[in-house]
């Protein structure tokens, strides 16, 4: 029978390969286009759009100031300016100084380099970077104004307009105190609850810098004015003006942990540690206000899932496991207002 002619058919195949080239590009494009919509999806750069279309933006580094014993000649004064490093390399200079008396001025002293980096603990000795006659070239590191904080990477900003959708402003609702801490440098969760009192707010916080995540006092400080006042514009226009607001740091309840094993290496046992630590860790209070999840519940049976998943992947057996509170055996514990959770031992009992 009679044919097609070659031609013909490779002038169609190369059309046809030309044509589902540009439509698989384009294909693309519109898949592209349409991830932007979404924070879950969107590049960094219509990310920030999205942020701000809800108001909120990446925020940029922040320069630990500190406040510092300054040791010279009495009736001299310390410069503003006078530059004094840490042990670490991390310099500071002087922004507010005065006149020494006593041996010393208490100085006002702010990082160089913005970032994390420049945070250092009370007591810390300080350095002269330039000799100044008139100083000793020592000073004392007395407490922390503002602490350091490294510009928010992607991830974070993610999670924070991600959150901004899912739980909208409403003129002073649980979600609005909550979206306005977590934007306070080292706040990971903040929790709002109804004071004692009518018009009272109880507002707990928990950080990433601080050991068990408790804040300091002056990371309170800095909690409060964040859910007064917006950083950005310097306006009181947060909470309502008839809110009383407290904040609270977080407390850690304690669980004990004793396990009969097992077949358990040293190995084995130290990931069932690790998983049980992080049970623990991801529990927090329910807010209905806030959480969108429920997961306020510690209970021996969740703590025996972690367990023994960990112990079967290592080849050993969980004979037995009991969980206790304050030396009283217990299955379950509901954390509420600033309660979070925390693995206090965990004793493991070899069986043969």
């Amino acid at each position: 029978g009679q044919t097609t002619p070659s031609l013909p058919l490779s002038f169609n195949s190369v059309v046809a390969r030309a044509a589902s080239g540009i439509i698989l590009l384009l294909y693309h494009v519109i898949l592209w286009v349409y991830k932007q919509i979404f924070p879950e999806t969107a590049d960094y750069a219509a990310l920030v759009l999205l942020g701000k279309l809800v108001g909120i933006s990446p925020t940029p580094s922040v320069a630990a100031v500190i406040t510092a014993n300054v040791y010279g000649t009495t009736g001299e004064s310390v410069a503003v300016g006078t530059a004094f490093k840490s042990s670490t390399n991390q310099v500071y200079t002087v922004t507010t100084g005065g006149l020494i008396a006593g041996g010393l001025k208490l100085c006002t002293l702010t990082a160089v380099s913005a970032g994390d980096a420049g945070n250092i603990a009370d007591g810390e000795a300080l350095s002269i970077v330039t000799p100044d006659p008139v100083l000793t070239g020592a000073a004392v590191v007395v407490s922390t104004t503002t602490d350091g904080d490294d510009e928010e990477s992607e991830a974070s900003f993610r999670a924070r307009v991600i959150a901004r959708y899912k739980r909208r402003h409403t003129g002073g609702s649980p979600a609005d105190y909550y979206l306005w801490g977590i934007e306070a440098p080292h706040f990971t969760w903040v929790s709002p609850y109804a004071g004692d009192e009518p018009l009272d707010v109880y507002v707990y916080g928990e950080v990433d810098n601080q050991t068990d995540g408790i804040p300091t006092t002056a990371q309170l400080s800095t909690l409060k004015e964040y859910l007064t006042t917006n950083p950005e514009t310097g306006l009181a226009d947060r909470k309502p003006v008839c809110d009383v607001v407290t904040c609270f740091p977080i407390t850690r309840k304690e669980f004990d942990v004793i396990i009969d094993i097992k077949d358990g290496t040293a190995q084995v046992k130290a990931d069932i540690t690790t998983a049980i630590t992080d049970y623990m860790l991801d529990l927090e209070p329910y807010n209905e206000g806030v959480s969108l999840l429920r997961n306020d519940t510690m209970t021996d049976t969740g703590i025996s899932s972690a367990a023994f998943d960990v112990a079967s992947e290592g080849g050993a057996s969980i004979l037995d496991l009991v969980v206790q509170e304050a030396g009283y055996q217990i299955s379950s514990y509901v954390l509420y207002g600033g309660e979070k959770a925390k693995l206090g031992s965990i004793t493991f009992v070899d069986r043969v």
